[in-house]
């Protein structure tokens, strides 16, 4: 689905382009004999209906440009959902387990061993960096093997957490890595939507701009108006366009 700042310039480059298409041979007719008396000898007049016709296509084409660009990022951004929502599942359980931990830790070789294996502070939750401390706590692990119990008959498997930390963890640097990927992927979508974006709105700026001045030249003052292209909203025109019928086809 397009976005809005899409669907708005779609509305006024359809416009124009209808005005153009639709206008084009009594506009060219009307400029054709104010500008008859201007031609020399050997010189004809150029097709103006032609003309007017070809930069109402040229905007269409512009448009379509940018729309399926649009469109593009819109998709890969739903693309995201998935890898983030195992990401965030994955950081849940790390998350989870590094609690566990902490708290057996302390239990049996008391607070200050905790800052031996890593912890320090709350217990991260941003999956990044619960990813980090994951790996940090499963390597400090063996220093505790020469730490002194605190409680008799309390036990702490130092190579089960290990291998848990480790086992945990994997899930959560794939999804990590997918996140990663599907961003750079947005990235990339979002920059040739925005150069689709720029391109189109100085071609309307351009097109438009030359409409108002054909259809005011040919008397058309009420139709130049309603092509002017806005100051303030890039891509669109200075009054809101009426609705037109779906367009019947692909452009030619």
């Amino acid at each position: 689905m397009s976005s809005k700042m899409v669907i708005d310039r779609e509305r006024s480059a359809r416009f124009v382009a209808w005005a153009a298409e639709t206008h084009a041979p009594s506009v060219a007719v009307k400029v054709a004999a104010l500008l008859r008396e201007e031609l020399r000898p050997g010189e004809q007049a150029p097709d103006g209906a032609l003309l007017v016709r070809l930069f109402g296509r040229c905007l269409k084409r512009s448009m379509a440009a940018l729309s399926a660009a649009d469109v593009a990022h819109e998709a890969e951004l739903g693309d995201d959902a998935d890898p983030r929502r195992r990401r965030d599942t994955a950081a849940g359980a790390v998350y989870g387990l590094l609690t566990t931990v902490r708290s057996a830790v302390s239990a049996v070789y008391g607070g200050d061993a905790t800052a031996l294996v890593g912890f320090a502070g709350p217990t991260p939750t941003d999956p990044t960096t619960v990813k980090a401390l994951a790996a940090e706590v499963a390597r400090n692990l063996p220093r505790l093997k020469d730490q002194p119990v605190q409680q008799d008959g309390l036990t702490f498997d130092v190579a089960k957490f290990e291998a848990q930390l480790k086992s945990t963890v994997a899930p959560l640097e794939r999804a990590l890595d997918d996140v990663a990927r599907e961003t750079r992927e947005a990235e990339a979508t979002l920059v040739e939507k925005q150069r689709r974006l720029a391109e189109h709105d100085g071609r309307f700026r351009s097109v438009a701009a030359v409409l108002e001045a054909v259809f005011a030249l040919a008397g058309e003052h009420e139709l130049a108006e309603r092509v002017r292209p806005s100051r303030s909203r890039p891509g669109q025109t200075a009054t809101e366009p009426p609705s037109l019928p779906p367009e019947p086809g692909p452009i030619d």
